[in-house]
């Protein structure tokens, strides 16, 4: 029995840790139906207490809900602090940290050299990687690629081979999206959505030729996503502690 007693809360753990990803991730998107019982013991290869466990704390979570009758469903909207990140993401966070402090050094000077020397090609150029992020967004892809060929042209327009050196050398890491995938659907589409917005006043600054304006834009761009991105690894920690004790 001590046996059993130390091996079951490891089991339910693994396996709130496995359906959390799921849900978070958009593999159970909300709204469906999870297998009976038999189909998660099944699954898991666990005993019907470990799952009653799993679930348990599921519920508790908000990630969850009973239909009687019909079974265990996924909500329909996710609670707002429910970020699950799994070790690897959250043994990233000192590197991502390192790279907003990096950004902050030189995006926003970036950004008032663009204003002062870019090309017409150059603020064409910048305004399309902006509105090809925007028509991602808006239908629902992931954006990846425009969002690093926005950065890119605005690099390109700063005149410096150093300025495309450093954002083609750090591209993939340059938004903590690419490293921490784990939102759900409308906390990622917030998230872009808010990009846009800031994005916009960097285009019409640099657009403008007003240095001073695209570099405060750019450093409150930066500044709001090292705030958003505390918040998410606050939150993170928290979801960690409560699965670590269910």
């Amino acid at each position: 029995m001590a046996d059993d007693g130390g091996r079951k809360p490891r089991l339910s753990t693994a396996m709130v840790q496995r359906l959390k990803a799921d849900i978070l991730g958009a593999v159970l998107p909300p709204g469906t139906r999870l297998p009976t019982e038999p189909g998660l013991m099944d699954q898991f290869g666990v005993s019907r207490t470990v799952v009653r466990e799993a679930i348990a704390a599921l519920s508790a979570e908000g990630l969850v809900v009973a239909q009687q009758g019909r079974g265990m469903f996924v909500v329909d909207e996710l609670p707002r602090a429910s970020i699950w990140r799994p070790p690897h993401e959250i043994g990233a966070i000192p590197r991502m940290m390192e790279m907003y402090e990096f950004r902050l050094a030189w995006e926003p000077e970036g950004a008032g050299l663009a204003a002062i020397r870019r090309t017409a090609l150059q603020e064409h150029a910048i305004r399309e990687a902006h509105e090809n992020l925007a028509r991602d967004v808006h239908e629902n892809r992931f954006p990846l690629q425009s969002n690093h060929a926005f950065h890119v042209a605005v690099a390109e327009a700063t005149g410096n081979s150093v300025y495309v050196e450093a954002v083609q050398r750090f591209g993939p890491q340059l938004t903590p999206a690419t490293i921490f995938p784990n939102l759900s659907p409308d906390q990622g589409a917030k998230y872009f959505h808010t990009v846009i917005e800031e994005h916009a006043r960097i285009v019409e600054a640099i657009s403008a030729r007003m240095e001073d304006e695209a570099r405060s834009a750019m450093r409150d761009h930066l500044t709001r996503s090292v705030a958003s991105f505390r918040q998410e690894v606050r939150e993170a920690a928290l979801q960690s502690q409560s699965s670590a004790v269910t």
